[in-house]
């Protein structure tokens, strides 16, 4: 019995001695903060913390944390890490306006120090020509790849980095493409088969990556460039169709696949709702596995499906140009045409004109054209609207964005179609200057 409680002894201690420490950041921030809700990605997990009194957070990371980057988010800003499972560190930052300065200190702290102070932040020059642009990110590539090997850092971290840094510099290749014409007012630009050539270069398709939002963000662009769709004329669901086959002809890794798929599906739903959704799920189950991705689109369709035809229209409560407040309920008995809109936005500014010739053409019928202006800013809405004298039912909703998230506005302008008793009929109503809209409303019953 003895020997057999001496041999679980030293199993315990043997056990003990190969345990890897405890990974611990410490965050305390400088100054007041407008939210005290600080969250810690990282690869594996999020974590969320509230700031104690003396405004300082302390993160403990799961014993399975992987090494890798992570990013910690307060306020609306965010400082990028790297965590070592076993090496603690402290971070001490504070809000310098649009700005966040950070300082680093202890055992991990070395990569995280490098990675906000020692990469400068890149601005590409999109009116240079080709060559020279393409000059410019491979300097920026050698200066910003001989920091890097300066540090003495691992081979691990170094491969990890070196990926990284090539996309945050690359990713600005397909941007040439739509920047540069812009920049230089020059509409005739064609691309040259040089560019192209580098963008195949720096290409590699690569599951590792996808963790990387610099990849991400320079293969959702490739593909764009590399169809040049950017020169083709056609509608948003033919636009996503050309993005997927292009995928599934061109891509082999199934997470990259996977990942587009996703992206782009998700994206033209969360834009344009559910209408051709029996289409895109048949690619989208093709393609798409992983159960988080599979929850958050399901989340999404059921967000739609809750503003569908039939469905009561959530409410809204605002201000009219005179200061008295109106809600939906004030507006039953006729129909309502809603304009989501801000002066700040110019197409929403070049559908007045046609909204105006609707509201006259509809004058004496059985509608309400309703106009609700997301301004900031108030007194420029109402100088706008006293100056042009805008007609129709002129409201101000500012920053109280919960009937546009209820509507999943993501865009403005946005058209809304109410029956007479406030239930939806179209939750994205074609845009006045439509010739299908004159057509619509004239088909309504009781017009």
């Amino acid at each position: 019995m003895i020997k057999i409680s001496l041999i679980t002894f030293l199993f315990m201690i043997l056990a003990s001695c190969h345990r890897t420490p405890e990974t611990i950041v410490n965050l305390h921030m400088d100054g007041p903060r407008q939210n005290t809700e600080v969250v810690l990605m990282t690869k594996d997990s999020n974590y969320v913390i509230t700031l104690d009194s003396t405004n300082t957070a302390s993160f403990i990371l799961s014993e399975k944390i992987k090494p890798g980057y992570a990013v910690m988010y307060m306020d609306d800003r965010h400082i990028l890490t790297y965590v070592d499972p076993g090496k603690s560190f402290n971070i001490t930052a504070r809000i310098d306006g649009t700005q966040i300065i950070s300082t680093f200190n202890g055992a991990g702290a070395a990569k995280s120090q490098y990675l906000n102070h020692s990469v400068p932040q890149f601005t590409p020059d999109f009116k240079l020509n080709e060559a020279d642009f393409i000059a410019s990110l491979d300097k920026k590539w050698q200066k910003m790849d001989s920091t890097l090997m300066a540090q003495g850092f691992d081979d691990t971290f170094n491969r990890l980095e070196k990926n990284r840094l090539t996309y945050t510099i690359y990713r600005e290749l397909p941007k040439y493409f739509f920047y540069h014409p812009f920049e230089t007012l020059d509409a005739n630009y064609k691309p040259s088969e040089a560019i192209y050539t580098k963008l195949r270069e720096v290409f590699t398709e690569d599951e590792s990556l996808l963790d990387l939002a610099a990849y991400q963000e320079f293969i959702n662009e490739y593909v764009i460039v590399m169809l040049k769709l950017y020169l083709n004329n056609v509608g948003q669901l033919q636009y996503a169709k050309n993005q997927l086959h292009y995928i599934e002809q061109n891509f082999k890794k199934p997470a990259i696949i996977e990942y587009l798929t996703n992206r782009i599906i998700y994206a033209y739903i969360e834009q344009n709702g559910i209408k051709d959704l029996p289409e895109l799920t048949v690619i989208y189950n093709a393609k798409v596995t992983d159960k988080e991705k599979k929850h958050r689109f399901k989340e999404l369709c059921g967000k739609w499906l809750r503003i569908a035809p039939g469905q009561p229209s959530p409410s809204f409560k605002c201000q009219d140009i005179n200061g008295k407040e109106i809600s939906l309920s004030d507006l039953k008995g006729k129909y309502i045409y809603i304009d989501n809109w801000a002066t700040w936005c110019g197409p929403c500014c070049r559908e007045i004109p046609a909204l105006e010739k609707l509201e006259k053409k509809y004058r004496d019928k059985n509608i309400y054209f309703v106009s609700i202006s997301y301004d900031e800013d108030k007194t420029v809405w109402e100088k706008k609207v006293k100056k042009e004298n805008l007609s129709g039912i002129q409201l101000h909703i500012g920053t109280d964005y919960s009937f546009a998230k209820t509507y999943m506005i993501s865009a403005i302008p946005r058209f809304i179609l109410l029956d007479r008793e406030g239930y939806i009929i179209n939750a994205h109503m074609s845009h006045p200057s439509d010739p299908e809209t004159i057509h619509l409303l004239d088909t309504l019953e009781g017009i």
